[in-house]
């Protein structure tokens, strides 16, 4: 198993699963505002 952050595992499992920011903040239970900040911290 590669290192990842956090960040990177999230984004990884996004796409894998063909999720949107908008379905991952509702499956999570959070805010579509801390799934763009995630996003922020890959930049």
């Amino acid at each position: 198993m590669e290192n990842q952050t956090i960040t990177e595992y999230v984004k990884q499992m996004r796409r894998e699963t063909g999720l949107i920011q908008v379905d991952l903040s509702e499956k999570a239970g959070v805010g579509l505002g801390f799934v763009h900040a995630l996003k922020l911290l890959i930049m």
